[in-house]
């Protein structure tokens, strides 16, 4: 019987019983015979009352065995296909990876990285042996090889490798400040980059593609469009350009490298040189810097106004080199003809010096007999007398 109609019932009873109380005088037992089966009653609503929110309370209970066929099933509704294609990628990744990159001394992680890289290493290769994956365990393998999503690079190891960096330093005095950032840079010396690294073999991209460095450059008009909303410590976004490698060689030197910028780019701000060490596909170990292009290209009218201008230097050079070469040539003309007239003035002088010898020998004889004629006549002079 249920709660409301038991109650319904007492509640008549009652009634019942106190109607016939006023009704007619009864005896002291027929009252407690009445009062008796009232508390009868009504014990036996409390006592259906526990009963009811027991049995509200009762959950459904399934067998332990049903709900452990249940969670199996539901690992077992992961796709087969596409475990498959996970482990594939996750391999490919793997074999190709460089475990000896990883110790390599040139690379400086912060703090613990460099364990975790490895224990993160250790666990993809269990996950490549495990052959009961789940649908965690299947995302997992899916996040640890690099892939680009919607333009952006992913994977596990790439995280990693922005822990670290390689030993990489550009020298220089640092005397131009970018305002962008407030940071000092060095400058282009004649249009060389001096740069310090204990990481050997770098070459360029084509010749090294495990290690090599590449050069970018920004433009001023893609200095003056950079977003910058406030002024912080890290280098700004900037749009920049790679420069092609014909346009630059690079020289290892004891205890680093030089790089030559045999082209610049037209209103270059910046040239960018950028260390990479690969350590699996698409993830690099890098770092790199700005550095002040002082020796900026002119613009196109520039150039061929400077051109204009050097073409007519160099003829006017030349010009100059010809009037040297044909006042050279009549000085020598006029030198040999000096020598001519002199030898001419020589031989003159040579003949008028000989009359005029001749002359004075002569006079000198008539002189000598003139006294020698006078003196003899002195002496006649004298015996007469």
């Amino acid at each position: 019987m249920k709660i409301s109609k038991k109650v319904s019932l007492s509640l008549a009873l009652l009634l019942a019983v106190n109607f016939m109380s006023l009704s007619a005088p009864t005896s002291k037992a027929d009252e407690s015979i009445n009062i008796d089966e009232v508390e009868k009653v009504l014990d036996e609503i409390d006592k259906d009352k526990v009963e009811s929110k027991v049995d509200e309370n009762k959950a459904p209970q399934t067998d332990s065995s049903e709900s452990a066929d249940m969670a199996s099933s539901t690992k077992e509704a992961v796709d087969d296909e596409r475990v498959k294609k996970a482990k594939e990628e996750l391999k490919a990744y793997l074999d190709g990876l460089d475990e000896a990159a990883i110790d390599n001394p040139s690379i400086k992680f912060e703090g613990n990285s460099r364990q975790e890289l490895k224990n993160a290493l250790k666990r993809s290769r269990d996950l490549l042996e495990d052959n009961n994956i789940d649908q965690e365990k299947l995302s997992e393998i899916e996040k640890i090889p690099f892939k680009k999503v919607n333009g952006k690079k992913q994977g596990l190891f790439r995280d990693f490798t922005h822990k670290a960096l390689v030993d990489f330093e550009v020298l220089g005095q640092r005397t131009k400040t970018n305002p962008h950032n407030n940071k000092n840079y060095s400058s282009l010396n004649d249009n060389k980059i001096f740069i310090k690294s204990s990481l050997k073999g770098l070459k360029k991209a084509s010749e090294n593609k495990n290690q090599f460095i590449k050069l970018n450059y920004v433009t001023d008009e893609d200095y003056e469009a950079a977003k910058v909303d406030g002024i912080s410590s890290s280098t700004p976004k900037y749009n920049k350009q790679k420069l092609p490698e014909s346009d630059y060689k690079i020289t290892e030197v004891d205890g680093g490298y030089v790089v030559e910028i045999l082209n610049m780019p037209e209103n270059t701000k910046f040239i960018k040189p950028i260390v990479l060490k690969k350590l699996a596909d698409g993830t690099f170990f890098e770092n790199g810097d700005l550095v002040f292009a002082i020796n900026e290209s002119p613009k196109q009218g520039d150039k061929a106004e400077n051109k204009d201008k050097t073409a007519a230097n160099d003829k006017d050079s030349i010009k100059n080199k010809d009037s040297i070469k044909d006042k050279d040539s009549i000085k020598d003309k006029t030198a040999a003809k000096d020598k001519n007239y002199a030898k001419k003035q020589e031989k003159k002088e040579d003949k008028q010096a000989a009359p005029n010898s001749k002359t004075g020998v002569e006079s000198s004889l008539g002189l000598v007999s003139t006294l020698f004629a006078s003196s003899l006549a002195f002496l006649s002079i004298k015996r007469k007398k």
